[in-house]
């Protein structure tokens, strides 16, 4: 892992000036880990439900969908995955007013 530094003079408030060290750092290994367990986890809980159940941006594309979401609209999984569930209900009325789905929101 290399970390590449810019060496930046800042002023204060007070109109001195000092030398500081500007860097992005890659991300440490373990919580790489945590965060891939994470969105593991996430997939299979939402897999393993019996409801249809979709986890979306806010502006309404699709990240993930189950399977019976999938079964429910009469198409794959991914050919759901980047559509705007907004569209994908449109083309799909009456089913879009019989079922209930459950949008996990996640803000960007």
């Amino acid at each position: 892992m290399t970390e590449k530094l810019w060496e930046v003079i800042a002023k204060r408030k007070a109109g001195t000036t000092f030398s500081t060290a500007l860097g992005l750092a890659e991300p440490k290994a373990a919580a790489q880990e945590e965060i891939i367990g994470a969105q593991n986890l996430t997939h299979k809980i939402i897999d393993a439900s019996f409801d249809c159940l979709s986890v979306i941006i806010e502006c309404g594309i699709i990240l993930m969908i189950n399977e019976q979401s999938s079964k429910a609209l009469g198409w794959s999984q991914q050919e759901l995955i980047v559509q705007n569930i907004v569209l994908v209900l449109n083309k799909n009325q009456k089913l879009a007013a019989k079922m209930a789905v459950l949008f996990l929101v996640f803000l960007a």
